[in-house]
């Protein structure tokens, strides 16, 4: 088993390429700005390594951000100036990965309190008024930086790896756990730097750093339940760990050299050490790829004597030795995917939202369970009942007072439309009452009461987006889409307006249906709608012939009625000069014939119409026959080949 990866500055270096096809590294901590070799790791060297990205900025620039007045906007503009680097590079994907899964945020920023005369360990900061206040400031600082950092890239779905301390600088949980608290709220991945001289391991003769990780790691782990990694984002011989003014050099400096089997002694046992860990991710051995300043801690090529530098091949053999025995301490990680979301993008763009799943305040006692990816098969819409600008925060608290695990829904949705990720998709969030509905399931909760009318059209509309990325990720349709209300009877959310009245379900829907693209129809949906709309031709037609009976009808009473006038007003003449009253009969029969006739050329101009109507889907009926005549035929569409499938 083989925990030992690279630390690459130069992608020019004789034999790198070699080097990675045949070690697969498991982190690889890539300093340089080629974007080929990147590439061709995700192809075929070595597409699984854990790859870290590093954008160098100079320790004073760094220091600048610790003393600004706006460390959290430093820290974004960061995330910002790695997510803008040429082009995109930071979000390239490659067979459906990231190019580079994480970033470094400041490297050796600040000198830790082992740094300072005098310390001993366990001694709380504020018993040494000399550093205190400078250790309150700038710890404080950079807190917030690495939170804002990390925050930024997530809207990226971007990973970032904290700490990143010099060798030896913190050597106690407490360290980190007092003085960077919204960084392991925040984070993932933490960072470490371990170089000894003359060898790794603690002998009299040796000053090392190995392994002060497990002790930071097992304080930090008893407090946040196993949710970090370890990754040693730099390992080596270092002179200067042990000769503070031998100069910055590595195991290959001609005036005090290790022997290459003194150093692989060093590196076998390291690479033993770190395979007892379950939440270390590997070792960045520096440097695999050197720059020309860093050329004695080279891995490659030949030593000082010119002879080949065999240090890959005996590193390639520990991919075959068995894994030693596990360490108690932190020995059940939280299960984190590589990368949350498919493999190769799709149509439906995925929206922006924020991560804020690991700064939200969780049960020091109780845990949610972890889930595989390929459970889920559904998304349930809740509603919060509160005010649309609720945030996420203030839900998590409230639940947790009620003896939640932590927030119960995976997104979030305000009233203006900003998404927040609550959960990591592999919690088994208890959104709703029923366990198995939880186990498979997405909870989105939109912020406000919808009881009596639906949500805002932009709180609808990133909602629509969302839930059509989800659908587009798990392969599902809207079919897979409930309200909570519709599998947990008794329940109102998310919402009477879902169902009823507004019924805003079906505008949810239709809006979640337009984010994919138009599909055509395929050649039996063709048949099937030209026998559709034949049938319903002939329907048509039949009811025309009906009216058409009808007015022929009327019209043929038209003549009777006329001759009954006739007689009518003969007799009247001869009744007028008996009876007063036949005059009035007489002139009401007078407007009955105008009324009558006007009916006749009513009547007669529907028949008109009602021909020409005849005439019309008479024609349409030999258009569809023919159609149906091509279908059977085999033919297809004029833009030929088979449509694709109806969404």
């Amino acid at each position: 088993m083989n925990k030992l990866g690279f630390y690459i500055e130069n992608s020019t270096v004789p034999f790198i390429r070699e080097a990675l096809a045949l070690i697969k590294p498991p982190v690889i901590l890539f300093h340089a700005g080629d974007r080929g070799l990147l590439r061709e790791i995700r192809t075929s060297l070595s597409p699984d390594s854990f790859i870290i990205g590093r954008l160098f900025v100079t320790l004073d620039e760094q220091v600048r951000w610790l003393d600004a007045n706006d460390p959290e906007g430093a820290g974004a503009a960061y995330a910002d100036r790695i997510l803008e680097y040429d082009f995109g590079y930071a979000t390239e994907r490659v067979n459906g990965r990231l190019l580079i899964n994480a970033w470094m945020g400041p490297n050796e920023t600040l000198p830790g309190p082992a740094s300072f005369r005098n310390y001993q360990l366990g001694t709380p900061l504020d018993r040494y008024p000399e550093f205190a206040e400078f250790y309150q400031r700038r710890s404080q600082a950079l807190d917030r930086f690495q939170a804002a950092f990390r925050t930024r890239l997530q809207t990226a779905a971007i990973e970032a790896v904290a700490f990143n301390f010099g060798a030896g600088n913190y050597t106690d949980a407490s360290h980190y756990l007092d003085w960077f608290p919204r960084t392991l709220e925040t984070y993932r991945y933490l960072g470490f730097h371990e170089y000894g001289w003359p060898a790794l391991m603690p002998r009299a003769d040796t000053s090392s750093a190995a392994l002060l990780y497990r002790g930071a790691m097992r304080g930090i782990c008893q407090r946040y339940n196993n949710r970090h990694t370890a990754i040693i984002t730099e390992a080596g011989l270092a002179r200067m760990y042990k000769i503070g003014d031998g100069g910055d050099v590595g195991w290959l400096y001609s005036p005090d050299s290790v022997t290459q089997d003194s150093y692989w002694e060093s590196l076998d046992w390291y690479n033993d050490q770190l395979c007892r860990d379950t939440y270390a991710l590997g070792a960045c051995l520096f440097q695999v790829g050197h720059a020309g300043r860093w050329e004695t801690f080279r891995h490659l090529g030949v030593d000082n004597q010119q002879r080949p530098i065999t240090l890959s091949n005996r590193i390639a053999t520990l991919k075959d030795r068995q894994a030693p025995p596990l360490n108690p301490d932190c020995t059940t990680p939280v299960e984190y995917p590589a990368d949350e979301w498919r493999q190769a993008p799709g149509s439906v763009t995925r929206p922006a939202w924020t991560d804020v799943h690991a700064l939200l305040l969780r049960s020091p006692t109780v845990r949610y369970a972890v889930r595989p990816w390929n459970t889920i098969r559904r998304l349930i819409i809740h509603h919060t009942v509160t005010s649309g600008d609720i945030t996420p925060d203030l839900i998590a608290r409230a639940q947790v007072q009620q003896g939640k695990p932590g927030i119960t829904y995976h997104f979030l949705i305000q009233a203006n439309g900003a998404i927040y990720q609550t959960n990591t998709l592999r919690t088994t969030a208890t959104h709703c009452g029923a366990d198995p509905v939880n186990a498979d399931s997405i909870g989105v909760a939109l912020a406000g009461d919808f009881s009596a009318a639906p949500p805002p059209a932009r709180q609808l509309t990133s909602a629509a987006k969302l839930c059509a990325f989800l659908l587009q990720e798990f392969n599902l349709t809207t079919d897979n889409i409930n309200g909570r209300s519709e599998v947990d009877p008794g329940v109102a959310s998310p919402g009477a307006s879902w169902l009823q009245g507004a019924a805003w379900k079906n505008t949810l829907f239709s809006e979640v249906r337009s984010q994919f693209p138009p599909i055509g129809l395929t050649c039996d949906e063709l048949l099937a709608q030209a026998l559709t709309d034949l049938t319903q031709a002939r329907s048509d037609l039949t009811a025309a012939l009906e009216r058409a009976q009808r007015a022929e009808a009327q019209a043929a009473q038209v003549s009777s009625l006329t001759a009954e006038v006739t007689r009518l007003q003969a007799d009247n003449q001869n009744l007028r000069m008996q009876l007063t009253d036949g005059e009035l009969a007489l002139t009401q029969y007078q407007v009955q014939v105008e009324g009558l006739q006007d009916l006749t050329g009513n009547l007669r101009r529907q028949v008109a119409e009602q021909q020409t109507a005849i005439i019309a889907l008479q024609a349409q009926i030999t258009d569809l026959q023919q159609r149906l005549t091509d279908c059977l035929a085999g033919q297809l569409p004029p833009d030929g080949g088979e449509p694709p499938r109806r969404w």
